[in-house]
Parts: structure tokens; C-alpha cells; sequence
């Protein structure tokens, strides 16, 4: 951000090229950057655990229920 933030006279111009920047335009970039990138990578994880969601509702209604465990006797130590 800081490298994008040169202005003149600390930067210089050539008919090719230039390494002028905006301080302005350079923080609005980054702080946009940071912000729609954060709430791509929380929609992405979000998206991750609902997709995982019926999977492992669906591993615990495998479980053996209550009724047939009360059919098996049990063993005192």
C-alpha cells in the first residue's frame, strides 16, 4: 500500500513509464481488497460446513438406539 501511496516529488515520470501513485486511491484499494476478500473466505467457510452439515447428521442416526442396548443384559464388576 505504502509503495502505491508515492506522490511527487518523491516519485519520478518518464514518457514510458512512471512511478506515481495516489495515497487516496491506494487506501481505498487495499481496504476494499481486505474487505470483500474476508467476506469471500467466511462465505467459502460457511459454505464448507453446510455442505458437511447432512453428513454428519446422517453418521449419528446410525447410532444403535436406546430400546435395543435395554435388550442385552448387562454386567456388574
Amino acid at each position: 500500500m505504502y509503495d502505491l501511496s508515492v506522490e511527487p516529488p518523491l516519485c519520478t515520470t518518464t514518457p514510458i513509464s512512471s512511478d506515481c501513485g495516489s495515497a487516496w486511491l491506494s487506501l481505498v484499494y487495499f481496504f476494499s481488497y481486505i474487505v470483500v476478500c474476508t467476506y469471500l473466505y467466511i462465505n467459502l467457510f460457511r459454505a464448507v460446513l453446510i455442505e458437511a452439515f447432512p453428513t454428519v447428521v446422517g453418521e449419528h442416526s446410525k447410532r444403535v438406539p436406546k430400546q435395543s442396548l435395554d435388550q442385552y443384559p448387562t454386567c456388574d464388576l
